[in-house]
């Protein structure tokens, strides 16, 4: 077992950027004489078809080298595909052009595929046959023992040795058909966030992936390993993209122990399933069927795994089982802060420390004075150094310090300075905490309402969720991005886990031995605790239950429940619950559940907005069809009537088909199923009770 740290050096800048800018997707080179009339156009017009940017140079005069505008091209594409003919080492230009994009692929994890195109892949490999000849030549003219010829010599046998296709006695259009797919199935993966400011992240990357030994065909495991918030997962995800497509199968579990805590290791084996074999509609009965499938599936496949945030070893192994599960050159990534995990796996170590002075101040800097240093003259060179001795190197503190204090006074900073000297100890608790104290009210509900509910959630949805609780979520979700409090990755509302076990330790705070008594309950323990034990109070604004054990089944406790007069979101993602008080809606702003434990009657005014998940219409008339399941209901309670909205989740379209299902505010069990008109989205229904008020629909968020 090796062990490596990450020493930073100052940089003002990295080729690492969180997204790359990829100009085009695909770069083809090619030998002109040979496969430009044929293959290559062929090729070039399918891949166009399929809208994919082309970049291809069809001049027929070429220098010995290539120029400046050709590299930024072979730079800025994601994918090369690098046609070899008998030709192709004739051209010193297309020699060239293989050690770039081969110095591409080693610094930048562009995917490079060869096509051999009348020639054998040996050939290209050993430089014989034909290119025995045309390297000899090339020895003559540059020099016995040049330098130039032996990277050509070098890049041919490397490009040769990757995986590829081989025309042969194959049809032309098989291959091109072939070679398309794998380009459209790869840039369909799409990238991770990693940094807005990549700062000392090249070398880290360089380091992890010189341990990750990717030429190697073993299976290897390499632990990335450092205290919370220094970068570990930031290392993973840049790594992740440069090096996913070199694989037949990829997948990055993020937050594996907040997810394996919230939804159990099954979903995340089905997650991994999914990814790899690239079949959504894979379901896992039981953590053992999914250990079995990840064995039976995974063997014969050379994939790239990324468990990120592990904390224990049922985990790995029963996310990644044992090394001989993999695929030849399969290659394995655990971020954690407990290194007792990565040692048990006789994996390579890397520890990540914390930026040195100059990268901590440059990263600092861009985040309160979007420069990477503060302007020499005036106070804040000095009062950024008091800063960056507080936040000790960790990039999570320097960030969201650096985003508070941006545009603030110097008063304002000193203010701050005095209120972290107070702190004895460790101040990364205190500099996170002096990030929240700045939010406005709302703001601070929206961030709680994130660390303990929706971290992780589509952000449209958590938006509506929001703006019915009146937490103007526009302006609030855009602040706490501003103070780098949160992110957006892939549509998803996301935050950093040092954060949010911050948010979550403010709420336990509120209440350290009853849990009844906090604002707001997610833990499994805790909610079974305040719903058997009566223990709820006017406290409690929302409840987040995930998951039951398996089999298990629990009442909502009518005592409990009726005792949080001020709860606003209650969500169950489970089918095992029952014994919800009726009275409890006309108080609720947000409603989730997965039973069908919906209420017969409305007994007071309020604003109850409940959903009900996976619910069916029972006892439609006789003379309505009913149009299949109905995956969300919001029912709104209004004086003694009722509006009631009909959500039906990922479906927009049948919604034009079906319009709505009413219910009397007495027995909201029985439901009439009515045709509306087609393409509207709003119905009025004056021919049924007057207590009914029928109400727009959208998509539900959940």
């Amino acid at each position: 077992m090796a062990t490596a740290s990450s020493s930073s050096s100052s940089s003002s800048s990295s080729s690492c950027t969180a997204i790359p800018p990829w100009d085009y997707d695909v770069f083809i080179s090619f030998r002109g004489d040979d496969s430009r009339a044929g293959f290559v156009s062929h090729l070039d017009s399918a891949l166009r078809r399929k809208e994919v940017r082309v970049s291809i140079d069809y001049e027929l005069e070429r220098g010995e080298k290539i120029d400046s505008a050709l590299e930024r091209k072979i730079e800025s594409s994601r994918i090369a595909i690098v046609v070899f003919s008998p030709k192709f080492a004739d051209s010193t230009w297309c020699l060239w052009e293989l050690t770039k994009i081969l110095e591409m692929k080693h610094s930048r994890g562009q995917l490079v595929r060869p096509v051999f195109l009348g020639v054998e892949p040996s050939h290209v490999r050993k430089q014989t046959g034909v290119f025995a000849e045309i390297m000899a030549r090339h020895e003559k003219d540059f020099g016995d023992g040049s330098e130039t010829v032996k990277k050509w010599r070098h890049a041919l046998s490397e490009a040769a040795n990757l995986s590829g296709w081989p025309l042969g006695n194959s049809l032309e259009s098989e291959i091109i058909q072939k070679i398309v797919e794998e380009v459209s199935s790869k840039l369909h993966r799409p990238y991770l966030d990693v940094a807005r400011h990549p700062i000392a992240l090249e070398k880290q990357i360089k380091d992890v992936r010189m341990l990750l030994h990717e030429e190697d065909d073993g299976v290897r495991v390499v632990g990335i390993c450092g205290i919370g918030g220094i970068g570990k997962t930031t290392i993973a995800k840049a790594i992740y993209n440069m090096i996913a497509d070199q694989f037949k199968g990829s997948s990055f579990l993020a937050n594996v122990r907040e997810i394996s805590r919230r939804y159990g290791l099954r979903k995340l084996q089905e997650a991994l399933l999914r990814d790899i074999l690239g079949d959504k509609t894979i379901k896992v009965g039981s953590i053992q069927i999914g250990v079995d499938l990840i064995r039976q599936k995974l063997g014969n496949k050379r994939v790239l795994l990324v468990l990120d945030d592990v904390d224990c070893m049922d985990q790995v192994r029963d996310l990644m089982g044992e090394r001989s599960w993999l695929g030849q050159g399969s290659r394995i990534m655990l971020t954690t802060r407990d290194e007792e995990i990565v040692v048990a796996q006789s994996a390579e170590i890397y520890k990540v420390v914390e930026l040195n002075h100059d990268d901590a101040l440059q990263l600092f800097s861009l985040n309160a004075f979007q420069k990477p240093s503060p302007t020499k003259g005036d106070p804040y060179p000095l009062l950024s150094d008091r800063f960056i001795h507080y936040a000790k190197g960790l990039p999570l503190a320097l960030i969201v310090l650096g985003s508070f204090l941006s545009g603030k006074s110097t008063q304002e900073w000193r203010c701050t300075l005095e209120r972290l000297s107070a702190t004895p100890g460790d101040h990364i608790d205190e500099i996170l905490k002096i990030s929240f104290d700045g939010l406005e009210t709302h703001e601070q509900a929206i961030f709680l309402d994130i660390a303990c509910f929706f971290n992780g959630e589509d952000k449209i949805k958590v938006t509506k969720v929001f703006d019915r609780c009146n937490f103007y979520p526009d302006s609030g979700l855009q602040i706490l991005s501003q103070k780098s409090l949160i992110y957006m990755e892939s549509n998803k509302i996301r935050m950093h886990d040092l954060l949010q076990e911050m948010g979550r330790e403010f709420v336990r705070r509120e209440s350290p031995e009853n849990p009844g008594k906090r604002s707001r309950l997610w833990s499994y323990e805790d909610i079974l605790r305040v719903l058997r034990e009566n223990l709820g109070t006017n406290s409690v604004q929302g409840i987040k239950l995930d998951m039951l054990e398996p089999g298990e089944a629990m009442s909502m406790g009518t005592k409990s429940i009726g005792q949080m007069k001020r709860l606003r979101l209650l969500m169950f993602r489970d089918k095992h619950l029952s014994g919800c008080p009726e009275y409890l809606w006309n108080d609720i702003t947000w409603f989730c559940g997965g039973g069908n434990n919906m209420p017969e009657t409305a007994e007071r005014d309020g604003p109850a907005q409940p959903s009900i998940h996976d619910s069916t219409p029972t006892n439609p008339t006789k003379n309505e069809k009913h149009h299949g399941p109905i995956e969300t209901f919001l029912f709104r309670f209004r004086c003694k009537g009722v509006a009631l909205r009909i959500w039906k989740s990922n479906c927009r379209d049948a919604l034009s088909n079906f319009k709505c299902i009413v219910a009397t505010p007495r027995k909201l069990a029985q439901f009439l199923c009515l045709k509306a008109r087609k393409g509207s989205h709003k119905t009025s229904i004056a021919d049924f009770d007057s207590d009914i008020l029928l109400e727009e629909y959208s998509v539900c968020p959940f």
